[in-house]
């Protein structure tokens, strides 16, 4: 899969992980597959990607229409 079909994670000021939806945000980001967006959970694999910065996931990830 090409990187512009992937969806990027970022964090955004509070250091929670949101949808760059530009692919703009500064800093260190993680792609994700539009498939994969639904059972997108906080664990150590997505705290690893950000360097142990990152604080949680906010509420949008767990609607549906992100990624389909």
């Amino acid at each position: 899969m090409a990187k512009h079909e992937l969806i990027r994670l970022a964090l955004n000021d509070e250091a929670f992980v949101i949808v760059d939806y530009e692919y703009k945000q500064p800093g260190r980001g993680a792609y994700v597959c539009p498939g994969c967006m639904k059972n997108l959970k906080w664990d150590k694999t997505l705290q690893k990607a950000f360097r142990n910065r990152a604080k949680g996931l906010l509420v949008e990830f767990s609607g549906s229409s992100l990624g389909e």
